[in-house]
C-alpha cells in the first residue's frame, strides 16, 4: 500500500584497520612460524647426520630419499628389544576412504547450506518486512552466501581499501573453511596409499595450520548469543522517548514483544554449523590417525634394529 521505492535501508558492519591488523598479524605468524619450522628440521637433519659420521656406528637411513606407502608399512612392536613387526590391516584403507568420501560430502554440505540466519525486530524489522509483502525480516546465510554478501558489500562501499580488504576477507573465509580442508584430506589420502619421503609427508603438516572450520563455527555460535544484546545499543539508545510509546502498543497487541523497540537483531544456529562441527571432529580424529603412524614410521626408521628400544608410549 506504500509508493514504490518510498524508503530504503542499508545496514553494514564495516571493518576497520584495527581487523585488518589482526588478519594481517596472524598471516605473518603463520607464514613465520612455517619458515621457522622448516630451517629447525633442517637444522635437525644436519646435526644427526653428522653425529652419525662421527660415530660411525649408525648407516644413515634412507628413508628421506626412499619413497614408501604408510598404509603399507610394518611397524615395530612397542616394547623392548622387539624385532617382531605389525602392518595395518586392509580393511583400515576401506575404512579410511569411505570415511574421507563421507567428509567431503559434510564439507560441502556445511558450506552449501545456511549455517546461520539473521532475523530483524523493532521497527526497522516492521520496516523492512512492510516492503517485503509482510514476510519476516530474516535472511539465511551459508559460507558461500556470507562471501558473496562481503563481496557485495566491498562493491557497494566501491573504495580501493574495502574493495581490497573485503576481497581479501571473502577470499580468505572460502580458502580456509572450504578449499584447505578439502585439500587437507586428499593430502592424508594420498599421505596413506602413495609412496612418499619423510620430507614429503612432513609439507602434508602446513596444511593443517590453515584449516579453520571449527573456528568459522565456533564464531557462528558465539554470535548467535551475543548479537542480540550487542545490536539493542545500536539504535535503542536514540529512541528513550519512544519507550512509553512502545509499552502501550505492546500492551494493546499492536505490537509485538520484540517489535516493541528500534531494532534489534537476533542469529540462529542452522544445521550447517552443526554439520561442520562434526566435519571438524571427523578431520580431526583421521589426521590424529595418520599423523601417530607417520611419526611411528618415523621413528621406526630412525632406530636401527641392532639398538635396543628403551621408550613407552
Amino acid at each position: 500500500f506504500l509508493p514504490q521505492g518510498l524508503y530504503s535501508i542499508n545496514m553494514m558492519v564495516v571493518p576497520l584497520w584495527g581487523l585488518y591488523a589482526n588478519m594481517l598479524a596472524q598471516l605473518i605468524s603463520q607464514v613465520s612460524s612455517h619458515f621457522i619450522n622448516h630451517y629447525h628440521r633442517k637444522s635437525v637433519l644436519t646435526a644427526t647426520k653428522s653425529q652419525r659420521i662421527e660415530l660411525q656406528s649408525d648407516p644413515p637411513s634412507n628413508d628421506e630419499t626412499t619413497p614408501e606407502k604408510l598404509g603399507a608399512h610394518t611397524f615395530k612392536l612397542d616394547y623392548e628389544a622387539s624385532s617382531k613387526r605389525a602392518s595395518v590391516r586392509r580393511s583400515v584403507g576401506l575404512i579410511l576412504i569411505e570415511a574421507f568420501i563421507l567428509f567431503i560430502i559434510l564439507v560441502i554440505c556445511g558450506c552449501s547450506l545456511p549455517s546461520f540466519s539473521i532475523e530483524i525486530f523493532g521497527l526497522v524489522g516492521l520496516a523492512v518486512e512492510s516492503g517485503n509483502k509482510f514476510e519476516e525480516a530474516k535472511t539465511y546465510y551459508s559460507v558461500f552466501d556470507l562471501a558473496n554478501m562481503i563481496m557485495e558489500q566491498g562493491r557497494y562501499l566501491n573504495t580501493a581499501s574495502d574493495l581490497a580488504g573485503l576481497g581479501t576477507l571473502a577470499s580468505l573465509l572460502v580458502i580456509t573453511v572450504f578449499i584447505v580442508p578439502l585439500a587437507q584430506t586428499a593430502s592424508l589420502l594420498a599421505e596413506w596409499f602413495t609412496p612418499m619421503t619423510a620430507n614429503q609427508r612432513l609439507k602434508n603438516e602446513i596444511l593443517s595450520s590453515w584449516q579453520y572450520m571449527e573456528v568459522y563455527a565456533l564464531a557462528i555460535i558465539i554470535t548467535a548469543w551475543q548479537i542480540g544484546d550487542v545490536s539493542e545499543f545500536l539504535l535503542n539508545a536514540y529512541c528513550g522517548s519512544l519507550e512509553d510509546t512502545f509499552t502501550s502498543l505492546s500492551y494493546f497487541g499492536i505490537l509485538d514483544n520484540e517489535d516493541a523497540q528500534c531494532f534489534r537483531v537476533d542469529a540462529t544456529v542452522e544445521t550447517a554449523s552443526w554439520i561442520l562441527v562434526a566435519a571438524s571432529l571427523m578431520l580431526c580424529i583421521l589426521n590424529h590417525f595418520i599423523r601417530s603412524a607417520s611419526r611411528q614410521k618415523k621413528q621406526d626408521d630412525s632406530i636401527p634394529a641392532k639398538r635396543t628400544r628403551r621408550h613407552t608410549d
